[in-house]
């Protein structure tokens, strides 16, 4: 079974990739342990922010969902690099 995911204006979803950390370990989905997924960046926003409007200027993170069972992993926005296999 294959989840489809589409992404919004606040987030639009990257294409689809096996994805590697910065050592160069594939990431694995810890829930099906399945190796492609859909990248997209979020807002860490926070209620304050939003409240005075400075949404926009929040840090935002990476997240990776697994294009087999929508299981999504968050990664914080320096402490992971992560690239997408080529191949």
């Amino acid at each position: 079974m294959s989840l489809h995911i589409k992404g919004d204006a606040h987030g639009a979803l990257q294409d689809a990739g096996l994805y590697r950390d910065g050592a160069g370990v594939a990431v694995t989905c810890t829930h099906c342990r399945d190796l492609l997924f859909w990248r997209r960046r979020v807002k860490l926003n926070s209620s304050r922010a939003e409240l005075l409007g400075l949404g926009w200027a929040s840090e935002e993170s990476e997240t990776l969902t697994c294009s087999n069972c929508g299981f999504m992993m968050e990664f914080m926005p320096k402490g992971l690099t992560l690239t997408k296999d080529k191949g």
